[in-house]
């Protein structure tokens, strides 16, 4: 929000600000990353995790070929990662030195067939699950209870038509449809809003402001009073953001970066 505040103070036509940054990683194309609410950064590559802390180092590395090729490193708090394996069809879990945590847990138990998408939820050991068949969308209990609720034919009720992306944020589901737009709902399934815009590569969500990766700009969208401004990015090529603490970690091919906007 603090962009958006500062954006809409000056006016966009002139915005005045640059990009600090501060550090970068490594990570294969193929690689999938998070970071925390402390800013360490965890990266899989080649088989590993890695955990860097917020100056760059790595504190700890764990093996993870044993679990299947990662389709998602989901962090559920600062004290638990998921491992996603669509290829195996697991979530598998870690602890915040990456020490692995009780059984995987095998997603055809919970009557799901093909997941090819999860989020982490605001809700203490909760997940959401999105399965290709039927396009259901499962809200799993990771402490193995049975799935608190469930709803079916998501693309049908909805006309989705390529889901992308998923994110719980601030007590709303959000899912990107990147030849559409964003769908906000409530934790009940139901639909809150539409966001229309087309070819989004992926967005984040902080308080009430979307940030949508649409080419290499920012498009900042208040979910409040429906305004919206663009602001470009630092660098090209950039598939993937995520924001902590005022810090934008944006993702290229073959590294992440850690920048802030600076207003002048």
């Amino acid at each position: 929000m603090f962009l958006l505040l500062n954006l809409s103070a000056i006016g966009q036509d002139s915005i005045r600000y640059e990009w600090k940054e501060f550090r970068s990683f490594d990570i294969e194309n193929e690689g999938e990353w998070t970071v925390d609410a402390f800013e360490n950064v965890y990266i899989s590559n080649r088989g590993t995790i890695n955990k860097f802390n917020k100056d760059g180092q790595l504190i700890f590395s764990q093996s993870i070929k044993s679990l299947g090729r990662m389709t998602e490193l989901v962090l559920v708090n600062t004290m638990k990662l998921v491992h996603f394996s669509e290829e195996q069809q697991t979530l598998c879990y870690f602890d915040n030195t990456l020490s692995e945590m009780d059984d995987c847990m095998e997603l055809a138990d919970h009557e799901i067939v093909n997941a090819f998408m999860v989020s982490s939820s605001s809700q203490p050991n909760k997940i959401w699950v999105l399965d290709n068949f039927n396009s259901t969308l499962s809200f799993l209990s990771l402490d193995r209870t049975i799935q608190s609720q469930r709803v079916i034919n998501l693309k049908g009720i909805l006309n989705l038509q390529h889901i992308v992306q998923m994110i719980e944020y601030g007590n709303s589901l959000y899912l990107l449809d990147d030849e559409k737009g964003i769908y906000q709902f409530d934790l009940y399934g139901s639909l809150v809003q539409f966001i229309p815009q087309e070819n989004v590569k992926q967005f984040t969500v902080v308080g009430a402001t979307l940030y949508m990766l649409v080419g290499n700009q920012f498009i900042i969208h208040a979910l409040d009073f429906n305004e919206s401004f663009k602001i470009r990015l630092p660098i090209e090529g950039i598939i993937e953001v995520k924001e902590v603490n005022q810090s934008f970690f944006l993702r290229t091919k073959q590294k992440v970066y850690k920048f802030q906007v600076v207003f002048s």
